[in-house]
């Protein structure tokens, strides 16, 4: 993916930015976020990070020669992949091996007169979607339920399927479903976090041949629910507990 495809976004309405609110109805103006990238030391110019996937630490290089960006691990061989940057606009980067992405938002004009790098590093958002699990939770145990969109940004369909490319630590889990598997209908707002979606079946697919095959209109939402399972006597003591999704392009 060179150009952004795809966004997601908070439900709740379009004032929403709370993610404990987060639980279907309306699409937020709020997106939702994975991690804080942020440069090192200096900057490159009309290069603005947006948002990360499973960053640590990457170079980020500008290419003047040709007006390409690239971001590599200072452990991978492979070669690059370069994505042109001559029109405004945001852009995945991925890293050679497709393990890290990095989005980040062009101003063309402003972008150096040279090649330039950088390092960039980035730290996992706190309560980007679900809150802490209490200690009394982690005693008896829990099951709650958070609602987000994924809006298409192109002007044509897009085919998605969406896997758990890593699960939540310990003895939570999460879980996945969905009330429509086209795009451009409104999902319904459950009570509260405790409710279970009517008629939406939950699974945790970790490959694409066992995922939902989603079909998103031009410039349409679809939402998407999350089931999370604490057990009873869950250990608490983890501070940052993170699950990755990963949002497939599916042809």
């Amino acid at each position: 993916m060179a150009a952004r495809n795809i966004d997601a976004y908070l439900s709740g309405g379009v004032t929403n930015t709370d993610p404990n609110a987060s639980l279907g109805g309306g699409a937020s103006a709020e997106k939702l976020y994975g991690q804080n990238p942020a440069y090192d030391a200096a900057t490159i110019s009309g290069v603005t990070l947006v948002d990360s996937a499973n960053l640590s630490s990457v170079e980020l290089s500008f290419t003047f020669a040709g007006t390409v960006l690239s971001i590599r691990k200072t452990t991978d061989v492979l070669p690059v992949i370069e994505v042109t940057v001559s029109v405004d606009g945001e852009y995945v980067l991925v890293s050679p091996d497709n393990s890290v992405e990095l989005t980040v938002l062009v101003t063309n004009a402003s972008l150096p007169v040279s090649s330039s790098m950088e390092t960039i590093t980035a730290t996992n958002i706190n309560h980007n979607l679900f809150d802490q699990v209490s200690s009394n939770n982690s005693k008896v145990g829990d099951i709650n339920y958070r609602h987000f969109y994924i809006k298409n940004n192109l002007a044509s369909d897009l085919s998605l399927k969406i896997i758990i490319e890593k699960q939540l630590n310990g003895l939570d889990y999460i879980e996945i479903g969905f009330e429509n598997t086209t795009g451009g209908t409104q999902d319904t707002l459950i009570q509260d976090e405790n409710t279970q979606p009517a008629g939406v079946s939950f699974s945790s697919p970790s490959d694409v041949l066992n995922a939902t095959l989603l079909t998103v209109p031009a410039f349409a939402y679809i939402g998407v629910f999350i089931k999370r399972t604490v057990l009873a006597l869950t250990d608490i003591s983890t501070p940052n507990d993170t699950a990755i999704l990963n949002i497939v392009e599916y042809q």
